[in-house]
């Protein structure tokens, strides 16, 4: 998986503000005052979900209850959760996989096209790569662009271990400029029994004001 890019944006805001005085000595015309904004509130999660918020990133999402964050995150990564349960993949490899999701740090760059392209330039480079499905989505009103692949991993990860298949779904939304890229991971033994599971977490998450 390629790095993380991460460009520096300075972002300077300047309100002006101003009072005329109308001639022969009128009074100063009196402000409209400014509404102030109301937060949308993140809606109740489903039985079995809790809320995780990130107020210092600017985010938000569902995730289940039984499962783990994980006190280990790795860079670019914001977050990451695992399930209790854990698989096995076929062929007797030593490995057992946890299906994990993550979240990594904001970002701003190029636009969402492109850092999604560039992403995916380098995901073509893992070995045994195969791409499954590429589609655009809004979620929670915002643009969004999902990668769905599988490569082979092992000798990279753990020493000794025979590789084997992983599946990854990969989602890059993108709001005012700021770009946020959600993973998730299973080996293809259990990805459709936690690709339920994958979805609630992608379609719940907010980027907040």
């Amino acid at each position: 998986m390629k790095s993380k890019r991460f460009i520096a944006f300075l972002f300077l805001a300047v309100l002006l503000s101003s009072t005329f005085t109308c001639a022969g000595g009128g009074s100063a015309a009196t402000p409209t005052p400014t509404p102030t904004p109301t937060p949308t509130p993140m809606p109740t999660p489903p039985a079995g979900y809790l809320t995780y918020t990130d107020e210092d990133n600017g985010f938000s999402f569902w995730y289940p209850d039984s499962w783990e964050q994980m006190e280990e995150v790795l860079e670019p990564f914001a977050v990451r959760f695992k399930s209790p349960a854990a698989c096995v993949p076929a062929g007797g490899t030593g490995i057992v996989w946890s299906p994990w999701f993550g979240v990594w740090e904001p970002w701003y760059g190029l636009s969402l096209q492109d850092e999604f392209d560039d992403f995916n330039s380098g995901a073509e480079e893992l070995e045994g790569y195969v791409s499954i499905s590429v589609e655009e989505l809004t979620i929670n009103g915002v643009p969004a662009m999902k990668h769905v692949f599988t490569h082979y991993t092992g000798q990279a990860v753990q020493p000794g271990v025979a590789p084997h298949q992983t599946q990854r779904a990969v989602v890059m939304c993108a709001k005012a400029g700021k770009i946020f890229g959600l993973f998730c991971g299973a080996i293809p033994e259990c990805w459709e029994e936690n690709e339920p599971i994958f979805d609630t977490v992608i379609h719940s998450f907010q980027i907040l004001d």
